[in-house]
């Protein structure tokens, strides 16, 4: 770690002296992390399926992210009753076999509904995909303008400014994080406790209670989660222009070309938040329910009437039991497929590793104010988030997931 915070915190502007400047005397770099997760004993497993795509064998055998633990009864259960059907037709001398011909259509329907609901739902999980990194670049890049644009004050003034931006930064990026998630976890983000009191005040009036409410009016409080990022991307719009009030300080940050600094910093805001209503709208229109209903109906139908159209050959018992297994195993496999991919926020192994993204960007803000500021500007920023994380940690730390972070803020 020692290595990494040397080669981080070293720039063009040398710390110690522009801590000389303003005659602020730094913290021990030893007592300093920028990986504020790891240096205090947080859980910090990152959500992310690895495997050694080399090694046939075990990527075939493993369980972790595989849907074997979700098609597995099914399989089992389709060859004891091609098991039942074998036999019942041998000893009993029962013809249940049918037409396979019939199946051979089916299948070719089954096939086309399968596929192309998994090639939409798939094109959607990396547009996603797309759209959480634009958050993160944004969130990242914001504070790099902040920092390059007015990083030839370094009054104390100047400095508690772009710390107070960049704190809302990163509260507006764990509140989407949250209002993203909210669908697997229920967790309202409003309700998180590193708002810090002046936060929550802003949207204490906006957000109503659940007190005396019917559960038809707690389903709409889905509606509001989707609305917090925006009020906080308001909140932070008017940090980044807040220091006009202080007309000094204003001359002093933009005095250049003013409007144009302030609407560079603005437009990664707009970014952010076309960024978010991309990710709204894809969680908001799900596939249609009707091809899902047809799909999934012609599937289960094809699946468990295929052994009495396999019976109707003069295949052996084995051979049988085999494909049955496997044509299971591979249409109820990829069915499976399709619905962990259609919600990639929640916390199931195959989903985003969004807040594990969200972190790096928080350290990636801690690097960015340390160069422009001085170590005791990041030190100062990472205390202020470190203090309301660490108690929420204490109350989470037998979660097995990164979301245990959101699991404890919302008591």
């Amino acid at each position: 770690m020692d290595g990494y915070e040397s080669s981080a915190l070293s720039g063009s502007y040398d710390i110690e002296k522009s801590e000389t400047q303003r005659s602020r005397r730094p913290p021990n770099p030893k007592s300093f992390s920028f990986s504020f997760l790891n240096q205090d004993n947080v859980n910090d497993e990152i959500r992310t399926i690895s495997f050694a795509d080399r090694h046939h064998f075990s990527v075939m055998s493993q369980m972790h992210g595989s849907v074997w633990p979700d098609v597995l009864l099914y399989c089992m259960a389709n060859t004891v009753l091609t098991g039942i059907l074998w036999y019942t037709i041998k000893i009993s001398d029962w013809d249940l076999s049918v037409n396979p011909i019939g199946h051979h259509f089916i299948g070719i329907l089954v096939s086309f509904l399968l596929i192309g609901k998994l090639q939409s739902i798939y094109a959607r999980f990396m547009e996603a995909r797309l759209h959480l990194a634009d958050l993160c670049r944004n969130s990242r890049e914001m504070v790099h303008y902040l920092c390059v644009l007015t990083m030839h004050d370094q009054s104390e003034d100047a400095a508690n400014w772009r710390r107070e931006v960049a704190f809302r930064v990163i509260m507006l990026l764990k509140v989407t994080i949250s209002a993203l998630g909210y669908k697997s976890t229920k967790l309202h983000p409003w309700n998180l406790q590193d708002l810090g009191d002046k936060h929550k005040e802003s949207l204490k009036g906006i957000f109503l209670s659940l007190e005396d409410k019917t559960e038809h009016d707690k389903e709409k409080y889905k509606d509001e989660t989707v609305r917090a990022p925006f009020v906080m991307a308001l909140e932070l719009r008017m940090a980044i222009l807040e220091q006009r009030l202080n007309k000094d300080l204003n001359h002093r940050l933009f005095h250049r070309h003013p409007c144009n600094e302030e609407l560079k910093i603005c437009d990664f805001v707009c970014s952010y938040v076309s960024a978010y209503q991309e990710l709204i709208k894809l969680i908001e229109t799900p596939y249609p329910f009707p091809l899902i209903q047809m799909a999934r109906t012609f599937l289960f139908f094809w699946v468990f009437t295929l052994p009495f159209a396999l019976l109707n050959n003069t295949y052996d018992l084995y051979e049988v039991l085999f494909m049955i297994f496997l044509m299971t195993y591979g249409f109820i496999g990829l069915e499976r497929v399709s619905v962990e991919m259609e919600d990639p926020f929640g916390d199931d192994p195959c989903d985003f590793d969004d807040l594990g993204l969200a972190q790096l960007v928080f350290e990636d803000i801690y690097i960015a104010l340390c160069k422009c500021d001085g170590l005791n500007s990041a030190y100062l920023l990472r205390k202020q988030i470190l203090t309301r994380i660490k108690k929420i940690y204490k109350r989470t730390s037998a979660s097995k997931h990164d979301y245990g972070s959101l699991k404890g803020v919302n008591e």
